[in-house]
């Protein structure tokens, strides 16, 4: 299909996709976003510490489960993927608190490119007994 005009061009000839974009009503969880620091403790010797640098409102949806072995041993890995309001200072290898136990950030993504919210791709592995 040949389009005449520019109008004609840009509404029929490309396909729109539409962006979803949270609404701020889905961000409904509480999270801590930390990392873990070395640090040396009164003795001198090296340890790590978790430090919280936020708390903040998230939208959690689930991203991946899978289970692998590794070091003969079975391992559960779940994927979360969180969403956030655009925050600065957010990396990978920091971690999110929820519900009770850590989840390490391995990806951030962005969506529409305005800074207005943030996708956290987490991962927490476990052992299986």
């Amino acid at each position: 299909m040949r389009c005449s005009t520019r109008t004609a061009r840009l509404s029929k000839c490309f396909e729109v996709i539409p962006l979803h974009i949270p609404h701020p009503g889905q961000l409904r969880h509480m999270v801590e976003i930390g990392q873990t620091v070395s640090t040396v403790n009164e003795n001198g010797y090296p340890g790590e510490t978790d430090r919280v640098i936020c708390r903040v409102w998230v939208a959690a949806e689930d991203d991946s489960s899978r289970y692998f072995f590794s070091a003969d041993a079975e391992n559960a890995e779940r994927g979360l993927c969180f969403i956030i309001r655009w925050r600065e200072g957010i990396r990978p290898g920091m971690w999110i608190m929820w519900n009770g136990e850590k989840q390490l950030i391995t990806k951030l993504g962005e969506y529409d490119f305005k800074r207005r919210y943030m996708k956290l791709t987490t991962e927490s592995v476990k052992g299986v007994n």
